[in-house]
């Protein structure tokens, strides 16, 4: 199988005499075999490494709400002219997200009606502290492989308490809610828990916008 019809995660590569070497992270967490390419074939996949590696490059924490701060920008506009194809795509879409950036993000998804890019909507309501919004394009994404690849990425990173059930996005929604109105007050949710939830959150959609793309 090519690397373009995999679930990327995470692609490792070393360059020797003999060629350069890529190992695929799949979707599933296990690591596809390692292969020799020509410099030719190799540059045929760095697009699909500059997307997978794309996140780890950024070192602050997950916003819980919108910033109108600018001065990160070039992350993401730097990401684009480095893959072009993903401008106008959710993965675009999702980088803004990462940054807090609501405008950008939302005049990407704001015409989805359902699937990847009406969860996405839903995100950037939370973050915009539009908790009915949000709520109702979490409900509109109506996509039973996105939501079950969710709950069981954030479930298997232990992101979730144990207690609340199955993970929701609107129980997240509601959260940051709580806390927007009262950050010493969220139903036993610290900034760092819903951060880290987020993040995770995040994470998961992130993956599956990758595979959008391919």
């Amino acid at each position: 199988m090519e690397l373009h019809e995999r679930r990327i995660v995470r692609v490792d590569w070393e360059e020797d005499e003999i060629g350069l070497h890529y190992r695929i992270y799949a979707g599933t967490g296990r690591m596809g075999p390692p292969r020799v390419s020509s410099r030719c074939e190799a540059r045929q996949f760095m697009v699909d490494r500059s997307i997978a590696l794309w996140p780890q490059g950024l070192t602050f924490e997950f916003p819980l709400s919108q910033v109108n701060d600018t001065s990160r920008d070039a992350c993401v506009t730097e990401g684009l002219t480095r893959e072009p194809r993903t401008s106008g795509t959710v993965v675009e879409a999702l980088m803004w997200l990462r940054l807090g950036r609501f405008d950008p993000a939302h005049a990407i998804v704001q015409d989805a009606s359902q699937g990847l890019p009406a969860y996405v909507h839903g995100m950037l309501h939370r973050l915009e502290g539009d908790s009915w919004n949000a709520n109702y394009w979490f409900r509109q994404t109506r996509d039973a492989s996105l939501h079950d690849h969710i709950v069981d990425f954030v479930h298997a990173r232990n992101a979730w308490k144990p207690w609340e059930g199955e993970f929701d996005p609107s129980r997240l929604t509601q959260a940051c809610e709580l806390w927007h109105k009262d950050p010493g007050f969220c139903k036993g949710w610290s900034q760092e828990d819903l951060q880290y939830l987020a993040q995770i959150e995040w994470e998961a959609v992130w993956e599956n916008a990758l595979n959008s793309l391919s």
